[in-house]
Order: C-alpha cells, then structure tokens, then sequence
C-alpha cells in the first residue's frame, strides 16, 4: 500500500510528547501505575516462590508482608506506587532507581517481560 502524498507521518517520541501536552495525562499515569505494580508482583512472585495468595510454604523462603508506598518521578508526573515488602530479606524493583525517573528501565523490563511471556505461552506465539 503506497503512503499517501502530503500526508505527515508522526513519530512514536512525538506521539508520546503531544499527547503528555495534553488532556491524556491522567491514562498515561494510570496505565504506567498499573504496569509498574503488575511488574513488581512478578518479580516478588520469583524472589519468594509463590504468587500472591498462594499457600506453598515449604518452597519459599520468605512471604509477603504488606506494602510501602513510594512517589515515582516520570515525565508524565508524579505516581504512587505501592512497593511490596517481603518478611525476610529486602525488595526493591529492579526497573526504579532511587530517586531518580527511570522510565527506560521500565520500557526494558517490560520488552523483557513480554519476550519471556510469548516464550512461555504457546497461544501468544505469532502463527
């Protein structure tokens, strides 16, 4: 199919940066949020054994103990995570640095999350 002629093409980085300008804040913060804490439980559910609610106490080492709350600085805002702590030992998430934006880490984690998942389910594969 040929491009049609006079029609601009966007980026992705300016797709991203018009729609940060604009009213679509509050879903990009809420959707960044929810990603980041579905990445943490992921990793606490590795580090310890177990997901969440899972009754397997003679495999793991430790157990989940509540969470702790933590600002993270994007440039889509202020968002609050809920870090997981654990009984025994310490987590921190792998995608945050201490107080600094690291959103290219989480573009990372996630790039390799979602590889491992296509890898893992057979139905997510490309035919």
């Amino acid at each position: 199919m040929a491009a049609m002629a006079g029609v601009d093409r966007m980026t992705i980085e300016s797709v991203v940066e018009k729609v940060l300008r604009e009213e679509h804040m509050d879903v990009i913060k809420e959707s960044v949020r929810l990603v980041a804490q579905e990445l943490m439980d992921a990793e606490v559910s590795e580090l310890i054994g177990a997901k969440r609610g899972e009754r397997r106490p003679q495999d793991r080492a430790t157990h989940r103990n509540g969470y702790r709350s933590r600002q993270w600085d994007t440039r889509a805002g202020e968002i609050e995570l809920q870090i997981p702590k654990i009984r025994q030992g310490s987590y921190f998430p792998g995608f945050l640095t201490p107080r600094k934006r690291s959103e290219q880490a989480l573009v990372a984690a996630i790039a390799g999350m979602s590889s491992l998942l296509i890898i893992e389910i057979p139905h997510l594969r490309a035919a």
